[in-house]
């Protein structure tokens, strides 16, 4: 399925979902460059990106806080054609 323009994807979500890991692994299989952009660490996922948010296991109101900032940096940099948030 992939073509000669793949799209960006966000995924914005757990990396320890077995969903966002099997979007993401098929995403990127496509063709696709995948970012995946979580609250807590997780496993590698082949063939896509993986971020994790600062505070990690921190509390919620200072996750969120720090959070808020980083991902408006990171969807600034990787200027996604797709933001797929996974809740």
């Amino acid at each position: 399925m992939a073509d000669s323009h793949p799209l960006r994807i966000l995924l914005l979500g757990s990396a320890s979902s077995v969903h966002i890991a099997r979007w993401a692994g098929d995403l990127a299989a496509a063709g696709h460059q995948v970012l995946v952009a979580s609250w807590q660490p997780g496993p590698p996922i082949a063939g896509a990106q993986l971020m994790i948010a600062p505070a990690a296991g921190g509390w919620p109101v200072r996750r969120a806080v720090l959070a808020a900032g980083w991902l408006r940096r990171v969807v600034r940099q990787f200027r996604p054609d797709i933001i797929h948030v996974h809740s």
